[in-house]
């Protein structure tokens, strides 16, 4: 049995909520919600964490499973055919984030390298310990994310001179409408952690482990967002595709270092490699738990290289992946909303397991 702590747990769900999410949708809420861009991620999070909830109490009620265990014990036919269109939802996710991070590449580090080359690097990275088990992943989530929340955390502290709180003025001049706007755009995102029920049983995974890593990977992500509208400005922020790396652009700790974002960079991208790899993982495991003589070890490689072509195929420039967003939240409503309700509602032990 994969011997993974809480600590793990927390942070390998905070990663797969923050990692991919601040490349760019801070530039798209600040757009959306000016100056008021913040209350998106607290309100956004009030929805994720009741989510969360109903998708834990459901996972109790089968203490040894998770949530794709029970779906194909419990409702045979039905629960592959959820797991069916989830799968679809998270490979759109391991495409949409795939893309993202090689055009960050392309375009911040290697605007020479082919964008083919970049994206089969990076498969190249994930496979290897993908294959290997969520343990291994947890381990290297853990290594890589714990040294990127520090250093998020410091990036205040270096930005302190530039701070101007009156940045935030005038707060709710158009009322609550664009901070609900900019939840909505937000919601997608922060959802994504919703897939630790899919791959843990509570005796590993309960909802103060969850909620705990909800709270992190929102914090994170707010602070962000705050140092933007306060340290870059809300005209500047909403203009850049990657509002978060010219935050980090602006650090200078002396003369001679003045490039601070390359080491940022480098911390983060073990961590979203992390995050892909992640994403791979529930792909290969569900389509295990619908075709189960399929080993997963075995279409972890097939699923890569299939999401890699798709990538290109759906998107083909650095824009499309970011337009995403604004359609994006219409899709999650069911996944993040109706599944967790429907299946809360409606999916229970046979009568003799609840008896035993």
């Amino acid at each position: 049995m994969e011997r993974i702590s809480r600590r793990q747990l927390v942070l390998l769900g905070a990663g797969y909520m923050f990692d991919a999410t601040l490349i760019s949708l801070p530039s798209q809420m600040i757009e959306t919600a000016h100056q008021d861009a913040w209350m998106g991620y607290p309100i956004a999070l009030v929805v994720v964490i009741g989510a969360m909830w109903l998708f834990i109490q459901t996972v109790k009620r089968f203490p040894e499973q998770n949530l794709l265990e029970a779906l194909t014990e419990r409702i045979p036919r039905l629960g592959r055919v959820i797991i069916t269109l989830g799968m679809l939802f998270y490979f759109m996710i391991f495409v949409r984030d795939l893309r993202m991070v090689v055009d960050f590449i392309n375009i911040a580090l290697l605007p020479r390298t082919p964008l083919y080359v970049i994206g089969l690097l990076i498969l190249l990275s994930i496979v290897p310990f993908v294959r290997s088990g969520i343990e291994v992943l947890a381990r290297v989530n853990f290594l890589f994310f714990a040294v990127l929340v520090l250093a998020v955390l410091t990036i205040p502290l270096m930005t302190l001179k530039e701070f101007n709180p009156e940045e935030f003025k005038p707060v709710l001049e158009e009322g609550l409408i664009p901070g609900l706007k900019s939840a909505w755009l937000a919601f997608p995102y922060l959802g994504e952690v919703l897939v630790l029920p899919f791959l843990f049983s509570t005796r590993r995974l309960s909802f103060k482990t969850s909620v705990t890593a909800c709270l992190l990977g929102t914090g994170l992500l707010l602070l962000l967002i705050v140092l933007n509208i306060t340290v870059v400005g809300v005209e500047i922020s909403s203009r850049f595709t990657y509002p978060n790396h010219e935050l980090i652009r602006q650090i200078r700790l002396t003369d001679f270092l003045d490039r601070f974002d390359l080491i940022i960079v480098s911390i983060w991208l073990p961590a979203v490699i992390c995050k892909i790899g992640l994403s791979l993982y529930i792909l290969s495991s569900g389509i295990h738990q619908i075709l189960p003589r399929v080993t997963r070890q075995l279409l972890v490689a097939p699923l890569g290289f299939l999401g890699l072509a798709c990538s290109f195929a759906f998107f083909h420039n650095a824009i499309e992946p970011t337009h995403l967003t604004y359609v994006w939240p219409i899709v999650t409503l069911f996944y993040f909303v109706v599944v967790p309700a429907l299946l809360y509602l409606f999916v229970h032990p046979k009568k003799k397991a609840m008896s035993k």
